[in-house]
């Protein structure tokens, strides 16, 4: 007999057993709360994060020594891709964070062999008769969300990458009043059909039809999943109308599915979808009635759908049987990480303190040179050069971008101490011999200079003491990078503001302390590299440190909230996304590049008109946004015009292959990675 400890990890609900292949059953089951998003909203991704890992490893190490097992398998609901990574688990921690290499941190931590699919895919195996010529069928899952597996010919079809299977987010509705989904989204089917869609289209119907609801068994009840599945079960007319509007558009996907690669058995299961019962089933094949299935006779359509087994073991017998059938390899012996790209990252002082400042090294040299990985854009292909990245005064070095320049090629770090992948090195910026010595000592064969100090008010405050520093810093930067390319991201306060935009040969008037302090540092750089003059750079930052927030992430927190938030009405700019900005930086490094360059988002829009977009985006209400003057608020010392145009960028661009995304576009997609980890 051979046993296997299985966990199914589902939005709302984990569940933890024993699997008897002799029996095909399992037994010692446990059922708890998913230490999730459920449980735990408006935390940030990463926090969801850890504290579902913390679980999976107190919980299924418990179980391992419970049950004398030595194999772990686990059910997860979001995709899982084949090197055992979480891409995305809208259902679990909400919006895209990073991906999580759940398996291996699993296996480091357990110290068993790890199986880990997708619920769907696990689940299909409960269905599936492994050996035999099996008809094709597709598992469709309706609880918390929706998801789908399509098994055929002995496997379930999936990318490599984990894609597919994931039905919940197509797209059914694309009107204006699209309800959002947990991934950022809007208009899913799994935020219209799934159990929290149903209970949330219930409850505005029951808003817009105060009578009709009165006259529902669930008026003067709780309406949750429970109670909206238990009048459906019963006929109730309200419950049966709202559940009818969401069947309808998985019926179109059901009809989608078998127009396209014919697969005529759809089991359904799901914790909400079995809790209405035969009842769901049979409004299903209504709906599949009313559309039609190409091909189908009407006794064809009535064999399509069938209901699962009527309990909620679904994935934790389908991960049994999928070890069963195929074991869990078994731990490998700790890998080496391999070296990471040079990236020299120096902080500017803080107000109060004198040069010194702090150096951070990734990666490290070999032979006299950084070690990197494929070369990416604006590069040439095979090129093993390494990036230093002076400063993290400036947005552009504030994080590492998702997207990336090329395989392997980093371009920017993240200013964030305790990071394990981060050589900390103490410099006095204002000393040329240890700029010299530490660049030396990296061996970069690019330099990235994103210095500070940057806080516009200190700056005015302190002018003297800030255009010493941003120029001795730029000096001592070019005097040491003979023969690497170096550049200088600058700044669009070097214009005064009197005009709606600005390009290469606008000539420069600096409109406060911190555009003076800048454009020294660009006489200092001299023909010594490139100047890189960068307009409003946003994008997702840690909260709660202290610092000064970018405009985006400061009305995105506020707003998710749901406080209020004063933005300036009447000070306009040209915003860019961050990992933009990083991108164009690192093609930026490559040689022909001209010695100015302006970097500007096509877009040019007032803060006030900026904000009421994130607001949209966010789904909050407009009267959030509070528009004040702009001399009441911390951008006072910003001109009306921060805009930056170019006549050299769209060359720039289309050469190097890349894009600068505008206002809507960098909205859409930073509320789609999710909120990020606030301290």
């Amino acid at each position: 007999m051979t046993a296997y400890t299985v966990v199914d990890v589902g939005g709302t609900t984990l569940r933890v057993g024993r699997y008897d292949s002799a029996t095909d059953r399992v037994d010692d089951v446990r059922r708890m709360p998913t230490e999730g998003m459920d449980r735990y909203p408006g935390d940030p991704v990463p926090v969801l994060q850890r504290r579902v890992v913390g679980q999976l490893v107190e919980v299924a190490g418990a179980a391992l020594a419970r049950h004398g097992t030595r194999h772990l398998g686990i059910a997860f609901a979001g995709p899982v891709d084949a090197a055992g990574r979480v891409p995305a688990a809208p259902t679990v921690w909400g919006r895209r964070g990073d991906p999580l290499p759940l398996r291996d941190l699993l296996r480091q931590r357990l110290g068993v062999p790890v199986t880990l699919v997708n619920d769907l895919t696990a689940a299909a195996w409960r269905y599936v008769d492994p050996g035999a010529d099996q008809e094709a069928f597709c598992l469709i899952t309706v609880s918390s969300g929706i998801g789908n597996k399509v098994f055929r010919s002995g496997e379930v079809l999936l990318h490599p990458d984990g894609h597919g299977g994931e039905l919940g987010h197509w797209t059914c509705d694309l009107s204006p009043q699209a309800v959002p989904c947990d991934c950022g989204g809007r208009g899913h089917l799994g935020a219209i059909a799934s159990g929290r869609g149903a209970v949330a289209a219930a409850r505005r119907a029951a808003a817009a039809d105060l009578s009709g609801f009165a006259r529902s068994m669930l008026a003067g009840a709780e309406l949750d999943a429970v109670a909206l599945a238990a009048a459906a079960r019963a006929g109730d007319p309200f419950a049966t109308g709202v559940l009818r509007d969401g069947l309808r558009h998985l019926a179109t996907a059901i009809t989608a599915i078998f127009a396209a690669i014919g697969i005529r058995r759809y089991v359904i299961m799901g914790g909400f979808a079995l809790a209405v019962g035969p009842r769901y089933a049979t409004l299903l094949t209504e709906a599949l009635h009313r559309l039609g299935c190409f091909g189908l006779t009407p006794t064809e359509i009535d064999e399509m759908v069938v209901l699962g087994e009527p309990d909620d073991d679904h994935g934790l017998i389908g991960a049994g049987r999928l070890l069963t059938h195929t074991p869990a390899t078994p731990v490998p012996h700790p890998t080496p990480v391999p070296p990471l790209p040079a990236i020299l990252h120096l902080s500017p002082p803080k107000p109060g303190q004198k040069g010194e400042t702090t150096a951070r090294s990734r990666g490290r040299a070999r032979r006299g040179r950084a070690e990197t990985g494929t070369a990416g854009r604006g590069r040439r292909a095979g090129s093993d050069r390494g990036e230093w990245v002076r400063g993290a005064g400036g947005r552009a070095a504030g994080r590492r971008p998702r997207r990336e320049c090329g395989a392997g090629l980093p371009t920017a770090a993240r200013p964030r101490p305790g990071r394990p992948d981060l050589r900390w090195i103490r410099l006095d910026v204002t000393d040329p011999v240890a700029c010299a010595e530490v660049v030396d000592r990296v061996a970069p064969d690019g330099v990235v200079a994103v210095h500070g100090p940057s806080d516009v008010t200190w700056c005015e405050a302190e002018p003297g003491r800030a255009a010493r520093l941003h120029e001795t810093a730029a000096a001592n930067l070019a005097a040491t990078t003979a023969g690497r390319r170096l550049v200088l991201i600058s700044t669009d306060n070097v214009f005064d503001g009197r005009a709606p935009g600005n390009d290469e040969d606008t000539p420069v008037a600096p409109a406060n302390a911190y555009g003076r302090a800048k454009l020294r540092a660009e006489r200092a750089i001299g023909t010594a590299g490139t100047v890189l003059r960068v307009s409003l750079v946003y994008g997702w930052e840690p909260a709660g440190t202290g610092k000064w927030l970018n405009f985006f992430a400061k009305c995105a927190y506020a707003l998710r909230a749901g406080e209020p938030v004063e933005v300036p009405d009447g000070q306009w700019t040209t915003p860019v996304p961050v990992d933009d900005v990083a991108a164009v930086t690192v093609a930026a490094l490559a040689d022909g590049v001209p010695d100015l360059l302006h970097l500007g988002g096509p877009d040019r829009i007032n803060r006030a008109d900026w904000a009421d977009r994130i607001a949209a985006g966010l789904g909050v209400p407009a009267g959030l946004v509070v528009r004040v003057p702009l001399a009441r608020t911390r951008y006072a010392s910003r001109p009306v015009n921060t805009c930056l145009t170019s006549t050299r960028l769209a060359g720039f661009l289309e050469e190097h292959g890349l894009r600068v995304r505008g206002v809507d576009d960098g909205i859409r997609d930073l509320l789609a990675q999710g909120v990020p980890c606030t301290s």
